[in-house]
């Protein structure tokens, strides 16, 4: 959900956080053999009671918020239909040294708030008046741009396949939004992908389902959500109100960068279907109860139970074998057990929902902080993990294949077919953001014996996975935490699925590869850099003791201008790594900046190109020694590939879409 978030995710590879018919992706040539996942048992669970529960919890995160500069948590857990427990830990204002109290204290869960926009589009699903495999135009006012390959239907929503390029700008802000109807209008994003083919997690996408709801119910989001869920379920401390109504802004929590550190400013979220939500602990728990019973609570009932096991279970099937995303909800599937849930991040609180479905419990946990190198995502994930490790293990055995064991030498043969870089299929691929991706796209590599090593993705193993082939194209890492599988055709990758459903791992094409690119791009930019500090010195030395310029002529106007030129291009560079690395990424206000350094690049880059070939081209004509014909060829050289990656990763553009 947060702009800090995702634009981590683009350095790492946009990679994190996080039916009915498997036409939800539609179908792809098969691999050679079904993949199968490998067969679990259960170990030696501890049993689930409070009094084991609470200890745990108070060895284990009292001690891990501290060590990350994490202010406050909370923590629920339910069990067969009732609050196991609810718990919070350390402060909702440090200043003021208030305690977090699960009862009153409000969180921000960020992305799971879109469960609540899902829920309430099922809501009129079940009652007819929603078509899951409907054309969202025919629900809205500002309709999709049209494209050939068909429309984006409601059920592409709920499976993040509308088909979107990853959208930043704006998804947070410092002033109350305006209405939703004027976001879904000025914020569409680019179409990439033909609607339903490639999962790509969108904020925007689960907006747009809050806008269906607004539409067709004709009630304001805020209205519906708190009429048709929160005050049913009695869960009279939340909102998706902005700002926090009066009659509980005073029990909302502060957020924090560092727990050592001063509160942040409350933050705005303009897509507010997808992340605007405030809740406490407590209200949380009867959402989760709902859910787990089938859509009801005590007397309440917010979904037929048909409905809510619709929602539950109707798969977007992308490779057999590996978690898929559901209406709304996506599989997370812990230690074997069949698992369901979603995460939330907004730039400072940062939140889990976990169902065990057979189980009938429920977990969720928020922080206050991002704590220190991002303590408080990496802490909900470890809490949750710990979790189902103490009271839901299970152990790896044997991996069930549908045919003979796979030999050294075929697994070997895998690994290498599906070595190389991949960027997530949650990119911008058609803004200047994309250029981030030079530098963050995931590599896999083959090693000896036939496995793989991958970095580690949403809050892994700091030295990542190996991982190893269980079943044709479908690597399993030995302690079971991360699956990847492969969708060949052709005997080429066309896509790697990993266990977060709602994105792809995307080939990177040769054209855009960092295997030559970055050494092209640094090569490049110590050419242009040491030839600006050459022209300098030179300069200044002909200056102080009155010589003859070398050049005369044509050779000295080439000569001067390609130098100029690139100077220039050092300087419009710098000023995008000073950007990227300063400002608060994001905002609308930065349109005017963003659209000025685009168009000095297209001006310095080119420039470069065509006066340092130019240049070239006299050198070579001229009685220039050898070795200075090599070097201005460099240099021409270089000119063409900062030209080429500004086109390529749209540093060269006029649009502030992004």
């Amino acid at each position: 959900m947060t702009t800090r978030s995702i634009v981590t995710a683009v350095v790492a590879g946009w990679l994190i956080t996080s039916g009915i018919v498997a036409a939800a992706v539609p179908a792809v040539p098969p691999t050679t053999a079904s993949a199968a996942p490998a067969t679990l048992v259960a170990g030696n669970a501890r049993t689930l009671e409070r009094g084991d529960l609470e200890a745990w919890l108070d060895g284990f995160l009292p001690n891990a918020m501290r060590q990350g500069e994490v202010a406050g948590a909370v923590v629920v857990v339910v069990k067969d239909g009732q609050v196991l427990l609810q718990k919070g830990y350390g402060y909702a204002d440090v200043a003021k040294q208030t305690p977090v109290d699960a009862d009153t204290t409000l969180f921000r869960p960020g992305s799971v708030s879109k469960l609540f926009t899902w829920t309430a589009l099922m809501q009129l699903v079940e009652q007819g008046k929603v078509n899951l495999d409907a054309d969202v135009n025919t629900y809205l006012d500002h309709p999709m741009l049209p494209r050939s390959d068909g429309p984006i239907t409601v059920r592409h929503l709920f499976t993040h396949t509308p088909g979107f390029e990853e959208q930043i700008k704006d998804l947070i802000a410092s002033q109350p939004p305006g209405a939703l109807g004027d976001y879904i209008r000025d914020y569409q994003p680019v179409r990439v992908k033909a609607a339903g083919t490639t999962p790509a997690y969108s904020n925007y996408g689960a907006a747009l389902a809050g806008y269906i709801v607004e539409r067709v119910s004709g009630e304001r989001f805020d209205d519906y959500v708190e009429r048709h869920l929160l005050v049913p379920l009695g869960m009279q401390n939340s909102s998706f109100r902005q700002p926090v109504p009066a009659s509980i802004r005073g029990q909302m929590s502060q957020g924090y960068a560092l727990a050592s550190g001063a509160a942040k400013p409350y933050e705005y979220i303009n897509c507010a279907p997808a992340g605007s939500m405030e809740a406490t602990g407590a209200d949380m728990a009867r959402f989760m109860l709902a859910h787990l019973q089938h859509g009801q609570l005590g007397e309440v009932r917010i979904l037929q139970a048909a409905t809510a096991e619709q929602m539950h279970s109707a798969k977007a099937v992308v490779i057999p074998g590996m978690n898929s995303m559901l209406l709304g909800f996506y599989e997370q599937n812990l230690n074997g057990h069949r698992v369901i849930g979603h995460g939330g991040d907004t730039e400072w609180f940062h939140s889990e929902l976990e169902l065990y479905l057979d189980e009938g419990v429920g977990l969720f946990v928020s922080v206050n902080s991002a704590g220190r190198e991002g303590a408080g995502g990496a802490l909900r994930m470890n809490l949750g993990e710990g979790f189902a490790d103490r009271y839901f293990p299970a152990v790896p055995v044997a991996a069930v294949s549908a045919g003979t064991p796979l030999s050294a030498a075929l697994q070997q043969a895998h690994a290498k077919a599906i070595s190389g870089r991949y960027d997530s299929s949650r990119n911008p691929f058609t803004s200047f953001w994309n250029v981030l991706t030079l530098v963050g796209s995931l590599k896999i590599t083959a090693n000896e014996d036939g496995t793989l090593s991958m970095p580690p993705m949403g809050g892994g193993p700091p030295a990542g996975y190996k991982l190893r082939e269980v079943a044709p194209y479908f690597w399993r890492s030995d302690d079971g935490d991360a699956h990847i599988a492969a969708r060949m055709v052709n005997d080429q990758v066309s896509f790697l699925q990993i266990d977060y459903p709602f994105m792809l791992l995307l080939p990177t094409p040769w054209w855009r590869s960092p295997l030559w690119l970055l050494p092209a791009v640094g090569v490049a930019l110590l050419a242009l850099v040491f030839s600006c500090l050459v022209w300098g010195g030179a300069t200044w030395v002909r200056r102080r003791h009155q010589l003859p310029a070398p050049f005369t002529g044509t050779l000295a106007q080439s000569y001067r201008w390609s130098r100029r030129s690139a100077l220039a291009t050092v300087l419009v560079l710098l000023a995008w790594v000073v950007t990227f690395a300063t400002l608060e990424f994001g905002k609308s206000s930065q349109d005017a900046w963003f659209l000025a350094l685009q168009v000095a690049s297209g001006l310095a880059f080119i420039a470069v190109a065509v006066t340092s070939v130019w240049h070239a081209a006299q050198c070579l004509r001229s009685t220039t020694h050898w070795s200075g014909k090599l070097w201005n060829l460099l240099l021409g050289a270089a000119g063409v590939v900062v030209v080429y990656v500004g086109l390529v990763f749209h540093v060269i553009g006029f649009t502030v879409h992004y």
